[in-house]
């Protein structure tokens, strides 16, 4: 017979407490979507599924955000759900309220990419890895400035004056006659 057991540590609060007096800043939603992402990829490589994705399993202890782990299936059947749970804890998190459609206005509100990812985690058309890159941030893509326009050509020197016979005087400027 197989047995799992899990080690709980102490909690601060979980995200479901947080979310009764405030919404996430964008700053922190990248910071739970990104510790969903790393807990279940973890979970779904060994082949498990998490089962309760939602606010009340995000946890914090200190400055670290964690998955609950006390609901894991030995099954990797319910991955897709997993997923799916990451865009509704998100739209939990950004919005205050639990439910969602997959056509609520409210999602129009949420700041980029975690409209997105709600939308495709929801609707079941992302997995952990688009996920994950879309939490990436865009890098501006370095441009690179023209060359430089060519140096004009130098100017070759006069030529050397060669010196020739001494320049005749100026004739003496005419006299008016006696």
């Amino acid at each position: 017979t197989l047995v799992v057991y899990a080690l709980m540590e102490p909690i601060e609060q979980s995200l479901s407490d947080v979310l009764q007096s405030q919404a996430l800043t964008a700053d922190e939603g990248r910071e739970v979507a990104e510790a969903l992402v790393g807990g279940l990829t973890a979970i779904h490589q060994k082949g498990m599924s998490h089962g309760r994705v939602e606010a009340a399993s995000v946890l914090a202890t200190q400055e670290t955000v964690k998955l609950r782990s006390d609901c894991l299936h030995l099954s990797a059947a319910g991955q897709g759900d997993d997923v799916a749970g990451i865009g509704t804890t998100l739209f939990h998190a950004f919005t205050q309220r639990k439910g969602l459609t997959a056509t609520d206005a409210q999602i129009n509100r949420i700041p980029a990419p975690f409209a997105e990812i709600i939308r495709n985690s929801f609707a079941r058309r992302w997995n952990l890895d688009q996920i994950n890159n879309a939490l990436k941030p865009t890098l501006p893509v370095a441009t690179v400035p023209p060359p430089p326009p060519p140096a004009p050509a130098p100017t070759p020197p006069a030529p050397p004056r060669v010196a020739g016979p001494p320049a005749a005087p100026a004739p003496p400027p005419p006299t008016a006659p006696p």
